[in-house]
């Protein structure tokens, strides 16, 4: 009896690479989501503790100094910016469906841009349930100025914070995008500090539509996050077309001594914005809001705003607020 020899069936190279990137390690959304946390914390405790070092009194001074080391320490093991950049970029990749830009592009389509005909609307599918509770949280929509129901109308846009400069790739055809990061980790990326960016001019200078995710929780003063929302609306175009897609934890208006959702909606119209749209899922983490830039009406006195006050007090609530200046 002769034994067959059996061959190997051979396997394309496509399916060995694939097999291999399938087994590369990965890191754990629980360590990125621990790496940033950890940054915040630390970036915070830094800044509080050069607030109390720039007025200590002689005596207090060293052991001060020594905390601000330590910290210094612990960002140093963290591994800086570079390791809570990284985390971010895992953190907004598409796999894990942390990529808030696709929360923007959706509701650009819903306005008319990028797809469908022209004036036309789509309204939201609702995944988030709408709930009263204080803090009208869930999934709105509301019909926008006419003057944006355009077809393929290019947008400019100024992407504050970015991590990837692909987001809008795939929108290039209408959204002109300006991905601008204080720490930048890409050379399509500027490295620019918005703070420190010009106020534009000219009209072709201003932008119609500016995402802010993410960014404005980690500035670590109040006065500071007032400031931006000031010079976000300075740096649109002056039509009611204009936008900010802002993205903020949820725990920053639902657990919060001094903001809630009802209060962030006031404190914008101060500021000089109307909500356009909103998601915010109940037991989210993330929070979504879509504002549009409103003309100056009433005169609306901003002297409540330009100090905190205590909306929802308790012992496990965070001391997140926006100060205007």
């Amino acid at each position: 009896m002769v034994n067959k020899t059996t061959k190997a069936r051979k396997r394309p190279l496509s399916s060995t690479a694939k097999a291999i990137t399938r087994a590369q390690p990965s890191v754990s959304s629980k360590v990125t989501q621990g790496t940033i946390s950890t940054y915040h914390t630390l970036i915070k405790r830094r800044a509080q503790l050069e607030r109390r070092l720039a007025s200590a009194q002689a005596a207090d001074f060293d052991a001060i100094q020594r905390a601000l080391d330590s910290v210094n320490q612990d960002l140093l093991r963290l591994g800086g910016i570079d390791a809570y950049q990284k985390a971010s970029q895992l953190g907004q990749s598409s796999a894990r469906g942390g990529d808030s830009s696709k929360v923007l592009i959706e509701w650009l389509h819903e306005a008319g841009y990028g797809r469908g005909s022209e004036g036309s609307t789509r309204k939201g599918k609702g995944k988030g349930k709408a709930t009263d509770m204080g803090q009208s949280c869930g999934r709105l929509s509301f019909a926008l100025p006419a003057t944006m129901m355009r077809r393929l109308t290019t947008r400019r846009m100024l992407e504050i914070g970015a991590v990837s400069p692909s987001n809008y790739a795939n929108c290039s055809t209408w959204i002109e995008n300006h991905p601008i990061d204080v720490h930048s980790q890409h050379p399509h990326i500027l490295q620019q500090d918005f703070f420190e960016r010009p106020v534009p001019t000219l009209d072709a200078e201003h932008f119609d539509v500016i995402s802010c995710s993410l960014v404005l929780n980690f500035v670590d003063d109040p006065r500071q996050r007032g400031r931006m929302l000031s010079l976000i609306r300075s740096h649109l175009k002056q039509s009611e077309g204009s936008l900010l897609f802002l993205v903020l934890p949820l725990a920053c208006v639902t657990n919060s001594r001094y903001l809630t959702v009802p209060s962030l909606k006031d404190l914008m119209s101060a500021v000089g914005f109307d909500l356009v749209n909103e998601r915010c899922r109940e037991g989210g983490k993330v929070g979504y809001w879509l504002w549009s830039w409103k003309r100056p009406g009433d005169v609306v006195d901003l002297e409540p705003w330009r100090r905190r006050r205590i909306i929802s007090d308790g012992p496990k609530r965070n001391n997140f607020s926006i100060v205007l200046p």
